[in-house]
C-alpha cells in the first residue's frame, strides 16, 4: 500500500479550536461505507504534534511534513505566515529579474548552438572518434539538442560516436556548453528566489500527513 500527502489549511487559533476543527474535518472526509486506503485526511483521527515553526511560506511548511511525518500517525500542525500582498514595486522587481533570466536564457542557448553548429560546418568531412578510431562523416551524425521555448540546449551526449556512444565535441567546446549551463543554473536560482512571496505576519496552520492509500 502507497501514501498521498494530505493537508488542510487553518487560520491561528487555539489549539482546542483547531483539533476540533481538525476532527470534524476527518470525520466529513469518511463515507459511511469508509474501508480505509483513501488517501486522504479520511485516515485520521486528530492532531499528534503542533509545530510553531512559523515558516515563512506554506510550501516549507509542507516540506516539514513531507519529511517528518509518518503514515499511520495522527496530523501534524504546523504554523507558517501567509505572503503579504504583492506590492508595485515587487511586481517590478519580479519583472526585473525575469528580463534578466531570459537574456542569460538566450545568450547561453544561442552559444550552445554556435557550437553544435560549428562542428557540422567544419572544414573536414569526417571526424575521427577518439574512442574506438572510427572515421565518421559529420553530416550523418545526429546532433543531439533539446529545445525549450524556442531555445536550445546540450541535454547529456550532444555528438556521439554511433558505435561506441563516445562524445566527439572537443574538450573545449563541452567546457563551454557547461560554463553555459551553470550560469543558467545560477540565473534561474536568482530569479525564483526573486519571485518569492514575502511573508505577512498573518500566521495559519498547515494541517495533516502522509495518508495511507
Amino acid at each position: 500500500m502507497g501514501a498521498i500527502i494530505d493537508t488542510r489549511v487553518y487560520e491561528d487559533a487555539p489549539r482546542d479550536d483547531l483539533k476540533r476543527r481538525f476532527r470534524d474535518a476527518c470525520s466529513g472526509a469518511r463515507p459511511r461505507d469508509h474501508e480505509g486506503y483513501s488517501g486522504t485526511i479520511a485516515e485520521m483521527c486528530d492532531i499528534a504534534k503542533f509545530f510553531d515553526k512559523e515558516f515563512p511560506s506554506e510550501n516549507d511548511a509542507y516540506s516539514f511534513i513531507s519529511d517528518n511525518h509518518q503514515k499511520w500517525d495522527d496530523a501534524f500542525a504546523v504554523s507558517f505566515f501567509r505572503p503579504a500582498k504583492e506590492t508595485e514595486r515587487d511586481r517590478k522587481r519580479k519583472a526585473k529579474a525575469k528580463a534578466a533570466y531570459d537574456a542569460v536564457e538566450k545568450q547561453v542557448s544561442d552559444a550552445a548552438r554556435k557550437i553544435i553548429e560549428a562542428f557540422f560546418e567544419a572544414k573536414s568531412r569526417f571526424v575521427t572518434c577518439k574512442s574506438c578510431s572510427s572515421k565518421l562523416k559529420r553530416s550523418l551524425l545526429p546532433g543531439r539538442i533539446r529545445y525549450q521555448n524556442g531555445y536550445a540546449y546540450s541535454n547529456g551526449v550532444t555528438v556521439a560516436c554511433p558505435l561506441c556512444k563516445t562524445e566527439l565535441l572537443s574538450v573545449t567546446a563541452l567546457n563551454r556548453i557547461k560554463a553555459g549551463t551553470d550560469k543558467l543554473a545560477k540565473a534561474k536560482a536568482k530569479f525564483e528566489e526573486a519571485n518569492k512571496s514575502k511573508p505577512s505576519k498573518k500566521k495559519a496552520w498547515l494541517i495533516g500527513g502522509w495518508c495511507s492509500s
